[in-house]
């Protein structure tokens, strides 16, 4: 279906259909861009992957998105049709150009986590499922995702830290304690568990799609015991001009002497949290914005979530004669520069 710009597709069962049919069925989230996160247009894909925990087999699944949701549903369509189990899933070698698909698009991706979520490899809460964990595990919940995004909304209780923090106050966690990973979309939720686990850990959860699906079950269904803060929804399109108050910045910090700082990400994840100062130009308006700047000279730094946009961002500007520009990282390095 689709409505305006959003898309959804099913195929097979979902997990509550699963269960109800006596099967022994699990499931795992994902959020995963669309193709290669560095070339412009990419746009998150949800999926969720359901899965009988016995013999592996591919029950069913669900998508939603702006881009690409179409193709991965016929993908895991023809994968059912085939008897495909997730291990199948997992080494499919898809179509793969920075324009179409990521190296480990949305599919090989649910299936990766899927097997490292059934071998306890990598153990997952679903965000339905939290309420409940919470409730039995009293679990210490760690929230990764940079301060500014963590102020406008999380899990009451949860301590803020990123994965750098974490690893230099190791000593300072408790051992023989439930730890709950919180992270953006899952994905650095699971690199962490791994360095916790590494380190002596035993029992470490990481939450199925991260603080963009429990989000997303508190709008929908909601949280009867657990106090979840919901980013607020704006009005107006993110595509919409700035505002003047945006206006006013972006000037006064090109009218600066200090570098110009410039976050390519999407005006979706800059309305979420930004770096103070920051000038949000997406990949997509990088050239035409470089065009009306004068000084090749000055100092500007970019950045994006983790580093690989503003990489790209970075080598746009330095072929158009920039000649100081700097790839500040993702948002949490940017933040570290204010300590």
């Amino acid at each position: 279906v689709k409505v305006f710009e959003a898309v959804a597709g099913s195929v097979g069962l979902n997990l509550k259909a699963a269960k109800d049919a006596g099967l022994d069925a699990d499931a795992v989230v994902v959020h995963k861009a669309s193709h290669t996160a560095y070339f412009p247009g990419s746009e998150k894909v949800s999926l969720m992957l359901i899965f009988d925990k016995e013999s592996k087999q591919i029950l069913g699944a669900q998508a939603a998105g702006r881009v690409g949701v179409d193709k991965r549903i016929d993908v895991i369509t023809t994968a059912m049709a085939g008897n495909l189990t997730i291990d199948d899933l997992a080494e499919l070698d898809l179509a793969y150009a920075p324009p179409f698909n990521s190296p480990n698009g949305p599919v090989n991706m649910a299936a990766f986590t899927a097997q490292n979520h059934l071998s306890n490899f990598s153990p997952s809460i679903l965000a339905k499922d939290l309420e409940t964990f919470v409730l039995e595990k009293q679990p210490i919940a760690i929230d990764l995702r940079d301060p500014i995004t963590f102020g406008k909304a999380s899990l009451r209780g949860s301590n803020n830290l990123s994965q750098a923090m974490l690893r230099d106050n190791l000593d300072k966690i408790p051992q023989g304690h439930a730890i709950l990973l919180i992270s953006d979309d899952g994905q650095k939720g699971h690199v962490v568990l791994r360095m916790l686990k590494g380190a002596g850990f035993e029992e470490v959860y990481n939450v199925s799609g991260g603080y963009l699906s429990i989000e997303r079950h508190a709008r929908a269904i909601g949280y009867v015991h657990l106090d979840v803060s919901l980013f607020p929804i704006e009005k107006k399109s993110v595509k919409k001009e700035k505002s003047v108050v945006e206006e006013e910045e972006a000037e006064e910090t090109i009218a600066s002497d200090g570098p110009v700082i410039l976050d390519v990400r999407t005006p979706m994840e800059f309305a979420m949290g930004a770096y103070p100062g920051a000038i949000n130009v997406g990949l997509d308006d990088l050239q035409s914005w470089a065009q009306g700047f004068e000084d090749k000279n000055r100092k500007i730094i970019v950045y994006c979530a983790s580093g690989a946009r503003s990489s790209y961002g970075m080598r746009i500007l330095r072929q158009l004669g920039f000649t100081d520009v700097e790839n500040g990282g993702g948002l949490h390095q940017m933040m570290a520069r204010q300590r």
